[in-house]
């Protein structure tokens, strides 16, 4: 039985969610054809709670045994997931693979990169320091915070980093207008988060002089697709199966773009059998690539991106801070934010579009989100906040958590 077969099997006999999806034809002793399959949502997670997630919580499931992870990604979704942590290493060790190959890059090699949160609250430390790696909060990301920033990843020395677009944008904007050195030790720099533009891809190659690569992943499934040294992105397909489809959900066959479908080959705890994933792309079969993997190859053409949160100074914020202010609510009120958006309509100006589980909570979040909204300027603005009972994106596709309509105007 291969790994497709066996996950679709656990999945139907294990989830609930699948259980009430179980196409009529389904007979667990046959080969399975995964097109039978009805394709899921973060929706369909919300209406349909899994019973992995009752059982962690509940305590039937050890929490040693778990890693516990949240998504909201770029469309405001905010979804808790849930991995054993064997599957989650299992499902790690093919990028691991591929990064060595590729680009010599090992788990024990130094590591900078930055994170949403760490902690509860308003005292999110602004950075962190395990063993070989050095994390930096998105938060309050202003000119002279990136300073002292790019100023610590030097004296680090990381042979890697792990950069969202904006972040690598930020730094650039740094090291040249105080006329900072790139780092000497860096060898790689390792895209993902959001869609990468070859303009910034250039310019990062030419200031730091290192291999860089796109990364295509999710807190769901892991890494989907990684960029070899011949541009290329290959599916990880020991650790997902991937689909495209059209409008309807019918798989196309050829290389034209359509939906992204993905499938864990891991994720037991909490699977995600043909989920869509709210992303667009293509794949292509015909390509014989120099680097040696025949997987197949993973076009993006249209992902993450962000706006970015502009003040009257002149100032450009990364709109990251909105994601921490909400996983800081739902760490201290059991994830009751299961949706958001933050639109900016003026320099002080922001509309808050929220779906909640707990209407009675409505002052506790408004006074809460602004109080851990961690910088000064923002903390001033103006929000209206304004609650829907039905998912903002009702039609599966991605939508931005953040936009700037200032930008349009």
């Amino acid at each position: 039985m291969d790994s497709l077969t066996k996950i679709i099997s656990h999945a139907y006999k294990n989830s609930l969610l699948y259980q009430q999806k179980k196409p009529e034809r389904y007979e667990e002793s046959k080969e399975p054809d995964i097109t039978e399959f009805p394709i899921i949502q973060k929706q369909d997670l919300f209406h349909n709670v899994p019973a992995e997630i009752m059982d962690y919580v509940m305590g039937r499931i050890p929490e040693e045994e778990v890693v516990q992870m949240s998504t909201s990604g770029s469309t405001g979704i905010c979804l808790p997931v849930l991995w054993y942590k064997n599957d989650y290493r299992r499902s790690m060790a093919p990028l691991w693979m591929l990064r060595k190959k590729y680009y010599n890059i090992s788990p024990n090699d130094k590591l900078c990169y930055f994170y949403t949160i760490r902690e509860d609250g308003e005292r999110d430390p602004v950075y962190e320091f395990r063993n070989q790696t050095l994390g930096f909060s998105k938060c309050s990301l202003d000119e002279e915070r990136i300073y002292n920033i790019y100023q610590m990843i030097l004296d680090f020395g990381p042979k890697w980093m792990l950069l969202q677009p904006s972040m690598a944008e930020l730094l650039l904007e740094a090291a040249q207008k105080f006329g900072l050195p790139p780092v000497k030790e860096l060898e790689y720099i390792e895209f993902s988060g959001e869609m990468l533009f070859q303009e910034l891809r250039e310019r990062v190659k030419r200031f730091f002089g290192c291999q860089v690569s796109d990364q295509y992943g999710s807190n769901e499934v892991n890494s989907i697709a990684l960029e070899c040294p011949h541009g290329n992105m290959h599916c990880t397909g020991s650790n997902v199966y991937v689909e495209i489809t059209d409008e309807k959900g019918k798989v196309i066959s050829d290389d034209s773009e359509g939906e992204i479908i993905v499938t864990s080959l891991n994720n037991r705890i909490m699977p995600f059998v043909r989920y869509r994933i709210g992303d667009r792309g293509r794949i292509r079969h015909d390509i014989k690539c120099s680097c040696g993997n025949r997987n197949p190859v993973l076009e993006l053409t249209m992902g993450r991106s962000n706006d970015s949160i502009r003040t009257r100074q002149g100032r450009k914020i990364n709109p990251y801070i909105f994601v921490h202010a909400v996983e800081a609510i739902n760490c201290s009120y059991d994830d009751v934010i299961k949706q958001f958006q933050v639109v900016q309509r003026d320099y002080n100006r922001f509309r808050v579009l929220l779906r909640i589980d707990d209407h009675s909570v409505k002052e506790d979040i408004e006074k809460l989100f602004v109080r851990y909204i961690l910088e000064p300027e923002l903390k001033q603005a103006e929000y209206e906040f304004i609650y829907s009972d039905s998912f903002i994106n009702g039609d599966g596709r991605k939508l931005r958590y953040f936009t700037n309509d200032m930008e349009r105007e």
